[in-house]
Parts: structure tokens; sequence; C-alpha cells
């Protein structure tokens, strides 16, 4: 298991009207450095059945937690998946990635870290609390494509081509796009000095985001405010 490097995230949702502004922004900023090529990230959120943690989130509660499969597409090779426990405390986050060593196909989505607890891991509490404790559901698929900046020493993520798609039982119900992009700024620990310098370079308005909860409230499963 990979414990990352705690930081904070600030997020930008853009709605369509302004993607042109985006765009001319990137350009024009000689402090945004690619960071590597494009790639697509396929993301399934798993919660309780009566959306704890997507409750959670909407009623604005400083300490909590977010579960996910995610797996990359690069250049049309698609990477193995992994097992993603998403941490915040206050505005501080962190993630503890679980590397499942399989591809999508190979994984029970209704029970992803089964095969881990079998194998008597050394990550057993962990898996064992995930499986059988929480009791958790795949809810939501999320597909985007992202694009990485080096930006001073932060990083910048873009994100366009959103779509939600829920998870009922064994089948997937129709997609909904989302026409906004997403613009990240993360900022480590360490450089949060840094922080107030980067906000100002940045001339969109500040959001509450959540892909999660605002791809459940299109598909009318929640009340995204």
């Amino acid at each position: 298991m990979i414990e990352t490097e705690k930081r904070v995230e600030i997020k930008y949702d853009i709605f369509s009207i302004k993607k042109f502004f985006l765009e001319n922004w990137i350009k024009s900023q000689k402090s945004l450095i690619k960071k590597y090529p494009n790639r697509i990230i396929k993301t399934i959120y798993y919660d309780s059945f009566d959306l704890g943690a997507a409750i959670q989130n909407l009623s604005g509660e400083s300490n909590r937690v977010k579960y996910r499969l995610r797996y990359y597409i690069e250049s049309g090779i698609i990477t193995d998946t992994k097992f993603e426990i998403k941490i915040k405390k206050n505005d501080i986050n962190y993630k503890k990635i679980i590397n499942l060593g399989r591809k999508i196909e190979d994984i029970d989505l209704m029970n992803p870290l089964s095969h881990l607890l079998k194998n008597n891991n050394i990550e057993n509490d962990l898996v064992y609390n995930v499986c059988l404790v929480k009791k958790l559901y795949p809810i939501l698929e999320i597909s985007y494509l992202r694009s990485y900046y080096n930006f001073f020493n932060s990083i910048v993520t873009v994100d366009k081509n959103i779509t939600y798609q829920i998870k009922n039982k064994n089948y997937y119900l129709k997609k909904v796009i989302d026409d906004s992009n997403v613009l990240e700024l993360k900022i480590l620990i360490s450089d949060l000095k840094d922080q107030k310098k980067l906000k100002n370079i940045i001339p969109f308005r500040l959001t509450r985001f959540s892909k999660y909860t605002k791809g459940l409230a299109a598909n009318k499963k929640l009340v995204y405010i």
C-alpha cells in the first residue's frame, strides 16, 4: 500500500461558456509546463446503499472518506487497477492506494479486494475493513480526459470530456455528459506558503466541487448544491 503526500486541492468548475477563456489562459501561462501526456481516467466510486459518503460531502463534514477503483488509459494502453481510499481532514487531502495487480476486466466489481483478503495480504486489516465492515457497493463510474501541468512547485490538472454513469447491480445506465471542464490546483503541505500567490494567478472563481456528488445529481440520485 502507498500513502501519498498530504496536499491541499483547490478546484474550479469551468462552465462551458468559459472553456474558451480557460484554453487561452493555459496558452498564455509560461509557468504552466506540460508534465506528461494526457490520459483518460476511469473511476468507479463505492458507497453505502444510503450514499453515506455523498451525504458527508454535501453536508460539508470536515473529515470524510471516499472509496474508489481507478485505472488509466494512455495511448490506448490500459493500466492495472488500483483501489484508492481518499481521506480529507479539514483542507488536507491524501490517499491510501492498493495496487490490485489486475486489469479492470479481471476484477469482481462487487468485491474488488476479495482476492487480497483470500491471499492473507499484509494489508489485511484495511482490506478486511473495506470488504466486510464498510459494506460498500459500486455506485457511479466517472470518465474524463486529464491534462497535467507543473505550476511552480505545484501541479495543475484540467479535466474535460467528463461523463457519469450509474452502476445499477450488474449493468450501467445511460451515460450523462458534463459540458464543464474542471481545473484543479494541487499544493503540497510543504509549499502552502505559495497558495495565495498561485490562487491570484488563476482568473476563475473558486467552487466547491465533487465529481462524485455532481454525477449523482446529474442522474437524479441527490440534489447537488
